[in-house]
């Protein structure tokens, strides 16, 4: 796609929530295979919530999707963040391409894991 648009372009500031396809693209040999995908990205469907500017003036997206836990503990839900640079791969439906910053099983049972179970459930998820 020529010429693609980041996120920042798609979307304001302010809280948004959007059902998202997100490709993955971290560089394979630095992740196990079980998280890596294969060498075209791991592609996810989640949730993302647009929060706007943190406290650093960074724009910052947050990303809840599910996901079989891996260690006894984790939850099946997944929390990753990403700055409005992400690329913009489709629109309908929205599908980006993205670096987490952070990206990992949320704990049972814990305050996170009870926001997130809300925000996928307004969508189905």
């Amino acid at each position: 796609m020529k010429g693609r648009n980041t996120l920042e372009h798609y979307i304001s500031h302010g809280i948004h929530e959007f059902v998202t396809f997100v490709r993955i693209d971290q560089n394979s040999e630095s992740l196990d295979n079980k998280i890596s995908g294969n060498k075209l990205g791991k592609n996810a469907f989640g949730i993302m919530v647009c929060k706007g500017e943190d406290e650093l003036g960074n724009t910052t997206a947050n990303f809840y999707h599910r996901n079989t836990a891996i260690y006894e503990g984790d939850s099946d839900i997944m929390f990753g963040d990403f700055g409005y640079a992400a690329l913009v791969d489709s629109e309908n439906p929205l599908a980006i391409t993205v670096r987490f910053r952070n990206h990992y099983h949320l704990k049972k049972g814990s305050e996170e894991v009870k926001e997130a179970e809300k925000i996928l459930s307004r969508h189905g998820l």
